[in-house]
């Protein structure tokens, strides 16, 4: 750290050369404590700073450097600190949403199962903290993870850094450098598990084998505010690209120039999710849902409809975990998305 002095100034003579963060912090509610969590403080970083071979001088922001980790350079400290979960702990996936261009974060999250599958926990290990949370028991989120596989050979996994490079070279970078709106985000998310119920619907080769995933994602905010997206699945033992595409992505409403059935969500849900779709003009819609055999579940929508954009809620409580299609159909155009429904 580079601390300001009483008036809030301070004179650098050097600055090693790196990258630097700019961290501006306030003690809003008078405390003597920075914690945003809790009461209005704040803190905030800019866009880094290269400085090369400068001196700096006159500066009133306080520089904070660190290094980004690999997944591996967390392992340890991960494993350390699940010492102090349950014993019947089960590793579901390891994840980050803030990764770089060579597979670093400032932190990575292991995420956990426990108390017989009823509790999920999330081991953060990162450069500004570590510590253990513990999420919400009985949730959808709970029954999603209960549906990844136990991770496996993570000492033995292919580097994050690995994964990323590869991806990075087969249309990552692109994707990441691309011009984008002010008002949008970039995140770029990497999972290290089996995928089986990700973004990757039919497109696992081995459902019982481990793989890394980076995500693109262009947005305001997380799911389901999607904007646009790419998303890569690689190897977990060799790192090498095996599938990429386009992310599935929920844009925010706009004036209808067409019948559009957007994504579901929440997704995967328990036991109801809302489905969004937009009629150009006035006419019949009818929004059916079929099980994975093709058998019809609910109609959810059949009947006349204005102009615009709608909601419906599919309640699927009477129904069995598993995939399910909303298909629907306004005079004579169709559209379908893919929903799992999680106990």
């Amino acid at each position: 750290w580079t601390n300001v002095n009483a008036n809030g100034t301070f004179t650098v003579p050097y600055v090693p050369n790196g990258t630097y963060w700019p961290l501006a912090a306030k003690d809003a509610d008078g405390n003597g404590e920075i914690d945003p969590e809790k009461g209005a403080d704040a803190m905030a970083f800019s866009d880094s700073i290269v400085v090369n071979n400068a001196p700096v001088t006159g500066v009133n922001l306080t520089f904070f450097s660190f290094r980004p980790s690999l997944m591996h350079e967390t392992v340890a400290a991960a494993e350390s600190l699940a010492a102090f979960l349950p014993p019947d702990k089960v590793l579901r996936m390891v994840q980050t949403w803030d990764a770089d261009s060579v597979g670093r974060s400032s932190s990575w999250n292991h995420v956990y199962t426990a108390k017989g599958n009823s509790a999920v926990y999330s081991v953060r290990v990162g450069q500004f903290e570590s510590r253990i949370d513990s999420m919400d028991d009985n949730n959808w989120s709970l029954q999603w993870l209960m549906m990844h596989k136990p991770v496996t050979g993570l000492a033995g996994a292919v580097a994050s850094g690995t994964a990323m490079v590869n991806v990075e070279n087969a249309g990552g970078r692109t994707f990441r450098q691309s011009p984008h709106p002010d008002t949008l985000g970039l995140n770029v998310e990497m999972t290290y598990s089996d995928h089986t119920y990700h973004d990757f619907w039919g497109q696992i080769p081995d459902t019982n084998a481990m793989y890394w995933s980076v995500l693109y994602i262009l947005g305001v905010d997380y799911e389901p505010w999607r904007i646009d997206g790419k998303k890569y699945l690689c190897s977990g033992t060799t790192g090498s690209v095996l599938f990429s595409g386009p992310l599935a992505v929920r844009n925010e409403p706009k004036a209808p120039d067409g019948f559009v059935l957007r994504p579901n969500y929440p997704n995967p849900f328990n036991p109801a999710t809302t489905i969004e779709f937009t009629v150009p003009t006035d006419g019949v819609v009818r929004l059916t849902v079929y099980d994975a055999l093709g058998r019809e579940a609910a109609v959810l929508t059949d009947g006349f409809v204005r102009a615009g954009v709608h909601t419906v809620r599919f309640d699927a409580s009477s129904l069995a975990s598993g995939l399910y299609v909303a298909r629907g159909s306004f005079n004579g155009r169709g559209s379908m998305v893919k929903m799992l429904l999680v106990r």
